[in-house]
């Protein structure tokens, strides 16, 4: 985005008394105070006569350099996007916009639309696994069960979102640790781990991604 730079101090533009004045030939330089000074005194000048309210430093840089200002055209793009969307599904005129808009404007106007894919095993936006169970009896075991049969994932670990670890799957543990896994597996999901209604589980396993697990209760 650009910014809109201040009014500048006074920049040397009187030197013994007299306003800079450039040169017949100059080549106009809009990063330097001194053109840019003489541009608004000018305008201000024919501003003054016609009686034009308005005009500032930071307004002349923007009709010189032709800056515009990035959150008003940015909004304007996307209102135009949304009417544009709305009159399209309202009189089935075109295409409609999927999920994807890009607007180059350095260079040109140019909007595509296309559809982004899916990846089947995306951590990020492949659809969850719904595992439905009863709420009373519903056990870690049942969770790790669904997972195995669903999924096949042999050596399921699994997480609440905030990391807290339900089951570890891994068949190398210590028989300490066995022994303790094989505790886990009699946990009741709702009375035990206070898993609620729709909450969400993270299932890790070597080699395969990350699988996000909803459990709904029955009832």
């Amino acid at each position: 985005s650009y910014k809109m730079a201040e009014k500048p101090k006074d920049y040397d533009e009187k030197k013994e008394g007299k306003e800079w004045e450039p040169p017949s030939a100059i080549k106009l330089d809009k990063d330097n105070p001194a053109h840019m000074t003489w541009i608004f005194r000018r305008a201000e000048e024919r501003a003054n006569q016609y009686k034009i309210k308005g005009v500032t430093y930071s307004l002349t840089q923007q009709v010189v350099k032709n800056i515009i200002p990035a959150i008003a055209s940015t909004n304007a793009l996307i209102s135009a996007a949304c009417v544009t969307e709305a009159l399209k599904y309202r009189t089935f005129a075109s295409w409609r916009l999927n999920n994807y808009m890009m607007y180059m404007g350095d260079v040109a106007t140019n909007s595509e639309t296309f559809v982004h894919a899916r990846l089947p095993d995306c951590a990020s936006c492949a659809k969850p696994l719904l595992v439905t169970v009863d709420p009373a009896t519903a056990t870690v075991a049942d969770l790790v069960r669904c997972v195995q049969t669903e999924k096949e994932r042999e050596q399921p670990n699994i997480l609440t979102p905030d990391a807290r670890a339900i089951y570890n799957g891994n068949h190398k543990l210590s028989a300490d640790k066995k022994a303790a896994e094989a505790l886990n597996l009699q946990k009741k999901l709702k009375d035990d781990l206070n898993l609620q209604h729709n909450d969400q589980v993270i299932v890790y396993s070597p080699d395969q991604p990350d699988l996000k697990v909803i459990i709904r209760y029955t009832g």
